[in-house]
């Protein structure tokens, strides 16, 4: 039964029930739509009207499919739960080849999943065809234009059409929250940090109950290195979804991020095992920031997972490895760090311009003492994702080739690179985890690192 709800006294305003058929669904979603618009004493434009009246989908089964995915997709990151709803997006085209929304919910999906490390040129192929497929069909739906931009910036790295593309489709559709969010990719990977705040902002106010907008208001507050007002929005993203990944790592490492209490990130990590699913939390802990945010019983539990739970090729091996190193156990640490080898070669066959992969790839080299293989490694990381072109994304591989540099004792250069990312926005360091990592233990006594992090 839907109904109206005053936000601040908790009291119906309005309901009604609807007794109708199934097929007469979209009929329905109209009808309310029209009487919540009476009930709020407000005219719907004449374009929201004509697309309030139009059918996504001529199959009720292509649009449940369709549904359920976008359920997925409001929950995570993931690749897996990703995978999961492309599936799900396929299904639905694969019922109503003409469901303009699902084809660019194919297409966003393979494109985050391409981006994210594991993709290969397969995804990169069905982004773009799906995305064509939306656009033909609905070449002025925002979902189309969302899933074409989305490509242009994740897989073809061309923010600044992206952004031209976002911005000529909110001429057109101001108030549309999946636009103001899907704006907000591009202008973060270009560094435009304050419009990209202000545009999830309104798309906060226009969709309030969606979590994704405060979660990433959160990550630009985190790149900023606000962390109170981070906490909050982390915070506000969690009371709208309690199951989100992604809201509570970020909350976990928080304190590690902050202070440098890696103590507390690991309580706040064991609080959150107990309320999700421990594989997805440890497994994206570790891609995200690192297997060495875990306790020890974490630690372990991450040497008994499956390594296709890791969210990219390597990343679970190569965890394993720094366990190992960790504990001491010199031979399962070089093992795991040679399977992280293979199995980043074998990726890097089908995806040899992903800067992941060789970020990945130069930490695996790094830990079985190859060094001018992994430093040519971590610099080609850089290059091929540089901060002058990536503000969001770059900074990860300026870590990573500072924590190759750190692992070898090439002191001055991983200090260089340090001093680099202190000095700019971004989301994988601080002078708190810089402090915790084990990739720079032996720079803790160093004085020009002890400046830096605000060591004692």
């Amino acid at each position: 039964m839907p109904a109206l709800v005053n936000v601040e006294t908790g009291t119906d305003v309005w309901e009604r029930t609807f007794d109708v058929p199934m097929t007469d669904v979209f009929t329905v979603q109209s009808d309310i739509a029209g009487q919540v618009a009476d009930q709020l004493k407000i005219t719907l434009a004449p374009a929201t009207q004509t697309a309030l009246s139009q059918q996504p989908s001529r199959s009720l089964d292509a649009y449940d499919a369709y549904l359920r995915a976008r359920a997925l997709d409001r929950r995570t990151e993931v690749v897996a739960t990703r995978r999961q709803a492309a599936a799900l997006y396929l299904q639905a085209v694969r019922l109503d080849s003409t469901f303009a929304a699902a084809w660019a919910g194919l297409s966003k999906d393979h494109s985050l999943i391409y981006t994210r490390g594991e993709g290969a040129p397969g995804d990169a192929d069905t982004a773009q065809l799906a995305a064509s497929r939306s656009l033909a069909l609905a070449p002025s739906l925002p979902e189309a234009v969302d899933a074409n931009a989305l490509y242009y910036s994740l897989v073809r790295k061309d923010d600044v059409h992206a952004v031209a593309l976002y911005r000529a489709a909110l001429g057109a559709s101001p108030r549309s929250p999946l636009l103001l969010i899907g704006i907000t990719v591009p202008e973060m990977t270009l560094g435009q940090w304050d419009s990209a705040a202000a545009h999830m902002g309104e798309a906060a106010q226009l969709d309030p109950r969606w979590s994704y907008p405060r979660l990433i208001t959160g990550e630009i507050n985190l790149i900023q290195r606000r962390f109170g007002t981070a906490r909050l929005n982390y915070e506000r993203a969690l009371a709208l979804d309690s199951t989100n990944i992604t809201a509570i790592e970020r909350l976990a490492v928080l304190p590690v991020f902050e202070r440098g209490d890696l103590a507390a990130t690991r309580a706040a990590l064991r609080r959150a095992l107990g309320t999700v699913d421990s594989a997805t939390l440890v497994a994206t802990v570790a891609y995200e920031h690192g297997w060495w945010l875990l306790d020890s019983a974490q630690q372990s539990y991450l040497l008994r997972l499956r390594f296709d739970a890791f969210d990219s090729p390597g990343i679970g091996e190569l965890s394993r490895a720094g366990v190992y190193a960790l504990r001491g156990d010199r031979v399962r640490a070089r093992a795991y760090a040679d399977t992280a080898r293979i199995a980043v070669e074998a990726s890097l066959t089908t995806s040899p311009t992903n800067s992941t992969l060789h970020q990945t790839h130069a930490l695996a080299l790094a830990a079985l003492g190859r060094d001018s293989a992994a430093v040519s490694e971590g610099r080609r990381g850089v290059e091929l994702l540089p901060v002058e072109r990536d503000a969001w994304g770059g900074p990860s591989a300026v870590l990573a080739l500072a924590q190759v540099y750190g692992t070898l004792g090439r002191d001055n250069e991983a200090l260089d690179l340090i001093q680099s990312l202190l000095a700019i926005p971004e989301d994988v360091s601080s002078p708190g985890s810089l402090r915790a990592d084990p990739s720079f233990a032996r720079l803790r006594e160093n004085p020009r690192f002890q400046r830096l992090t605000g060591a004692n």
